[in-house]
């Protein structure tokens, strides 16, 4: 699975592809039939590939604290926008998951344990491997398997299917930014496309951290990104 991130960043979808469809056909995984039981949940899901365990011990998930509202426990940094909301079918299931908090600011519902605070972190689960090989599969022009591929994750989602003539890139990679928004997928995905952030461009300085000073420090031969 991770590999399959790899590939896909580095422009080699032959390879993504193949590793997308080894975890698919694994047989370890599935989809679960509701969107919203995907998150929040202290356990492993049979769509879950790898997550980061939370537990009462540790304390605190801390994407609950940047996204949710203050009423579930958050510091509320993250609202979500009418545009956002605006990309979702009237039938997607998925834009039920949003919420308003009680300063009737619209928030993510993926990271809203208000109750033990522990719910894990997913990092890596089933869907991300479709839509991967959805986009592969497009890219080399094998359209049937890239529309079968984005029609799993959509029906799932309650949301109207694509027929083949019409399916694009375009709404493979807007299905990316549906299903897994707010899951830190994004920003790597307006880079390895080269599409700008407004007025920003894909490879502008400010989209890259500073290398730490201590790492330049111990090792001589680090050249430090651009800017900094």
């Amino acid at each position: 699975a991770l590999l399959s991130r790899v590939y896909l960043q580095q422009e080699d979808y032959g390879a993504a592809e193949t590793a997308a469809t080894d975890v698919i056909e694994s047989g370890r995984f599935l989809l679960l039939e509701d969107y919203a039981d995907v998150f929040n949940r202290s356990g492993n899901t049979k769509e879950d590939i790898f997550t980061i365990e939370v537990t009462a011990q540790d304390g605190f998930n801390s994407y609950i604290d940047f996204y949710a509202g203050v009423n579930a426990g958050g510091s509320g940094q993250i609202a979500i926008n009418d545009s956002h909301m605006e990309r979702y079918d009237t039938s997607d299931q998925r834009a039920q998951l949003f919420y308003f908090d009680n300063l009737g600011v619209r928030r993510t519902g993926k990271w809203r344990d208000n109750e033990s605070m522990d719910g894990n972190i997913n990092i890596i689960r089933l869907a991300e491997m479709y839509l991967t090989r959805a986009e592969c599969r497009f890219r080399d022009n094998d359209l049937p398997g890239a529309l079968e591929d984005i029609n799993e994750v959509r029906s799932r989602a309650g949301a109207p299917l694509f027929e083949e003539a019409d399916l694009s890139l375009e709404d493979i990679l807007n299905e990316r930014y549906l299903e897994l928004c707010f899951e830190g997928h994004l920003l790597r995905d307006i880079k390895r496309t080269k599409r700008n952030i407004g007025d920003i461009p894909f490879d502008d300085p400010r989209m890259v951290f500073p290398i730490p000073q201590r790492e330049m420090d111990l090792n001589g031969m680090l050249v430090q990104n651009p800017g900094y």
